[in-house]
Formats: structure tokens, C-alpha cells, sequence
């Protein structure tokens, strides 16, 4: 089965739930774009 690669508006990704859902989503290869009020605090490919 192919997997499709999305395109992920994420609020609140320097959070403790916004960033396990980006770093999982980022693992998975999927496009994360991170919104946030500390955008310095966001993981690599985020």
C-alpha cells in the first residue's frame, strides 16, 4: 500500500501535545507547517 504524504497546518506545535504530534507526523514524512507563539522552540523539519 502507498502512503500518502499530506500537508499538516499544526496550532500550538511548541506544546506538550502539539510537538509529539509533530515530530510523529514529520517521522512519518508527512509536511508539518508550525504555528505558534514561540516559533524558535519548533523541532528540526518543522
Amino acid at each position: 500500500m502507498t502512503q500518502r504524504t499530506l500537508n499538516i497546518a499544526l496550532f500550538g506545535a511548541t506544546g506538550m501535545i502539539g510537538s509529539r504530534i509533530a515530530a510523529e507526523a514529520v517521522r512519518r514524512g508527512h509536511r508539518v507547517t508550525a504555528l505558534s507563539r514561540h516559533p524558535g522552540a519548533a523541532g528540526d523539519g518543522i
